[in-house]
């Protein structure tokens, strides 16, 4: 009987070198599920091009629904977008949650050109000032009549779901995506290694 308890004894318990190698692999296990989970830069700059994408097909069902002209403003500098509403000026939209202010994430880099702007400036529309740069002074604060006119660098969406071109770009490390629109007005986004 002796023996017999001896003998469960040494079997209850796990030798030094066990624990060890129990521990290595679970620490093994655990970087290589960090390493999997980490996202780089170029991946982050495609799921906000997507998101981007999906948020003008939002904002173009809410300007038919509502019937009101609708927007995106860019600011590049703060690499952020934000959503407007014209009724009688235009009107940050703060109450929808889909369409918060939205922070591109540090490590990509937001870019925004609309064509119209571009063909407008090329022509000469002879306004005297830079297109789209309304409702900020020159130091970059926003004037009081900020409301009243048309935010800079703003996407508008037209009651019928029209959108005038643009070219949104986020850029990670290696690749950019380029959010834009197809023949039939739909936003597509397309990838380029930079």
């Amino acid at each position: 009987m002796r023996g017999v308890s001896q003998h469960s004894r040494l079997m209850a318990g796990f030798t030094l070198l066990e624990m060890m190698l129990t521990v290595f692999l679970i620490g093994l296990a655990a970087g290589l599920v960090a390493l999997n989970v980490e996202r780089d830069n170029d991946d982050i700059a495609s799921l906000e091009a997507r998101r981007f994408a999906a948020l003008v097909v939002h904002l173009q069902d809410e300007s038919v629904f509502t019937g009101l002209p609708m927007g995106i403003e860019v600011r590049e500098l703060e690499n952020l977008y934000r959503f407007w509403r014209l009724e009688d000026s235009w009107q940050l939209v703060d109450r929808v949650q889909v369409l918060r202010e939205r922070e591109v994430p540090d490590g990509v880099v937001l870019q925004f050109r609309s064509l119209q702007q571009r063909v407008e400036a090329d022509e000469g529309s002879g306004s005297g000032s830079e297109p789209g740069v309304e409702g900020e002074s020159q130091d970059g604060e926003e004037d009081a009549e900020a409301t009243t006119k048309a935010p800079r660098n703003l996407l508008v969406v037209e009651p019928t779901g029209l959108i005038r071109p643009f070219i949104a770009t986020f850029r990670g490390d290696q690749s950019e995506f380029n959010v834009s629109l197809d023949n039939e007005l739909n936003p597509v986004v397309s990838r380029e290694n930079i």
